[in-house]
């Protein structure tokens, strides 16, 4: 049976007697011949059929009256009874979310939380369930160490719960009191794998030169590994925001990763060579197009070629390009003479609190320009 919609609701026309228009699970749109057009809810009980006017249409929205008939039906559902089975509340839980919040992939995760898990809970009366029943249910997280799967999970059970208080079918959110910061170990910080000397950055980049690629995946890695940008920056590099008169690149605000700072890279020889070994290549607004028109690398495009040409994912990634030159660079401030602040700008890094930076506005274009010049000749040599 097709649901109403507000299209349907619309196109509605009167005609010579009233009709009705249903939605399903009792709610029904009533057309008069005067053109009045009403929602109502019906339900049948003991054998007996109640009705009950939920409002004029063009006052009441199709997602309020359907929020108002669920009501309806499930509080003249509910009969006094020893006890609420977990089973009985998801249903309905479940039956509500579909019908008035979420959407069809939103509505499956949430089916497969309770499919998946906490089926074992059904002939609980939710009343009498516990702390320990829950952990118990999602054990598999806690074993795997999944925190983060563990939490979702975790979520919707305390908005089952939510969902039940609301009806008065508990009074404890029993859910809402579990501590699950000490159900999982601390994970050891890992740092973007990267290389550790001058010697290893020149061989990446001679492998790279060497590697059968086309010659705009390659650019990009080589053009990566000079800007010290992040790879979605360089991987979407336009034609529009390169400034070849001034020599800067300027990537706005939106595509950098605090969403609120643009950042400007000064563009040096070696840059500029990459830039212009591609344009042959450009048939579109990106500076580094793959061999789809029009269309950038993949986030992954970079990441394999390293693999190509014999590194390892625990031996170096994409990102793991900021982290060489960071490391390089500070280890060599004697030899450029620039401090950290310069090279955390280059990363378009804060060293600062957000007081401090409300004063500073300082981008250190000329130190930076002079870093990366300092850079580009150290591997590019």
């Amino acid at each position: 049976m097709a649901l109403l919609t507000y299209q349907k609701i619309k196109n509605a026309k009167a005609k010579q007697k009233e009709y009705t228009l249903s939605d399903g699970s009792g709610l029904y749109l009533r057309v008069l011949p005067s053109g009045k057009k009403t929602f109502f809810f019906q339900n049948v009980k003991d054998g007996k059929k109640t009705k009950k006017q939920i409002g004029d249409a063009s006052l009441i929205s199709l997602e309020n009256a359907r929020k108002i008939a669920f009501d309806l039906r499930y509080n003249q559902a509910i009969s006094p009874k020893k006890k609420t089975l977990f089973k009985d509340v998801a249903k309905d839980f479940l039956a509500h979310k579909e019908r008035v919040y979420v959407g069809a992939n939103s509505f499956k995760k949430l089916s497969a939380y309770y499919k998946n898990y906490f089926f074992v809970l059904d002939e609980f009366d939710i009343n009498e369930i516990k702390k320990a029943d829950i952990l118990k249910a999602l054990d598999s997280y806690i074993q795997r160490g999944q925190k983060q799967s563990f939490i979702k999970a975790l979520g919707f059970v305390r908005m089952l719960f939510d969902f039940a208080i609301n009806y008065d079918l508990c009074e404890i959110n029993v859910a809402r009191n579990i501590d699950y910061s000490t159900l999982f170990a601390l994970k050891e910080v890992k740092h973007k794998s990267h290389l550790k000397s001058f010697d290893e950055v020149r061989e990446l980049v001679e492998r790279i030169r060497n590697f059968s690629a086309a010659p705009t995946l390659k650019a990009l890695g080589l053009f990566q590994l000079l800007t010290a940008v992040r790879p979605s920056e360089a991987r979407l590099a336009r034609w529009d925001e390169m400034d070849f008169k001034n020599k800067i690149w300027r990537i706005p605000a939106s595509r950098m990763k605090s969403k609120t700072t643009p950042h400007e890279v000064t563009v040096n020889g070696a840059m500029l060579g990459l830039i212009e070994s591609v344009k042959e290549w450009s048939r579109g607004e990106l500076v580094f197009e793959s061999l789809r028109p029009h269309r950038p690398w993949s986030e992954r495009a970079v990441a394999d070629m390293l693999k190509n040409i014999g590194y390892t994912p625990q031996e170096l990634m994409p990102h793991g390009f900021r982290g060489t030159f960071a490391t390089l660079a500070n280890e060599s401030r004697a030899e450029h003479g620039l401090g950290n602040d310069i090279i955390q700008a280059c990363l378009a890094h804060s060293t600062q609190n957000k007081v401090a930076s409300a004063y500073n506005h300082a981008t250190y274009a000329k130190e930076r320009a002079l870093l990366l010049e300092w850079w580009a000749k150290k591997i590019f040599s």
